[in-house]
């Protein structure tokens, strides 16, 4: 209730809004709570569907808890999916697991008019210099209304972060230049640092010809 009376409060505040961001990790990994906002959306005789909409961020693990078609219903209006890499689940990456692979998740939230931004991360361990092309095709054909691609890139205090340490790999790189584009923080298995830099723009560049501007893909979903 308290969700829904602060959407209520922010749409009479500034009545333009498009959507609001319920920001939480994986929201929609509470199928109860995500469906009781819903229903006081339905039942709201102010805005109502007609009006109230939120883009919150997903996964394939936790979207694959519902039907898909009742997603709208529910106000839902766009997420951000984590893609991360199509050898993720294999590599033991929890949230790409489901029922539908995450390009066939995505494609159906799209065609349900539910925007989709979505990440792809390179320099993974398992990435080599064939199958990181495989893993840059999968994800621009996975058509994402808008994206990201940078590279991995671990936190300190992180799983990730302490087993690089105990290897002797991360990066003599003071933690204020170390970023997403830039200094990943670490030594890549298979890759030299300026190489993942060129994937990343290599990645954009073929996204960007295969479909397009951000903003047409975004009017391709709303018509």
């Amino acid at each position: 209730d308290k969700i829904f009376e602060r959407l209520k409060k922010i749409y009479r505040q500034y009545p333009d809004t498009m959507y609001v961001a319920i920001y939480d990790e994986d929201w929609l990994k509470y199928p109860d709570e995500v469906r009781e906002v819903g229903r006081m959306i339905q039942e709201d005789t102010e805005f109502g569907l007609r009006k109230i909409s939120w883009f919150a961020l997903s996964s394939n693990e936790s979207l694959n808890q519902y039907d898909l078609d009742e997603l709208p219903l529910l106000g839902f209006r766009g997420t951000f999916i984590g893609v991360e890499s199509k050898f993720a689940p294999q590599e033991g990456y929890q949230k790409r697991t489901g029922m539908l692979g995450i390009k066939e998740t995505i494609h159906s939230l799209l065609n349900r008019g539910i925007t989709c931004t979505g990440g792809l991360m390179l320099g993974f361990d398992f990435h080599d210099r064939v199958n990181i092309q495989e893993d840059i095709n999968y994800y621009v054909a996975c058509e994402m209304t808008a994206h990201q691609i940078s590279q991995v890139c671990p936190f300190p205090g992180t799983p990730l972060w302490y087993r690089l340490q105990e290897e002797g790999r991360l990066a003599d790189v003071p933690w204020p230049e170390v970023g997403f584009y830039g200094g990943g923080g670490y030594k890549y298995k298979n890759f030299e640092n300026h190489e993942i830099q060129a994937l990343i723009l290599e990645g954009y560049r073929r996204f960007y010809e295969t479909w397009g501007p951000t903003l047409m893909r975004q009017l391709k979903v709303e018509l």
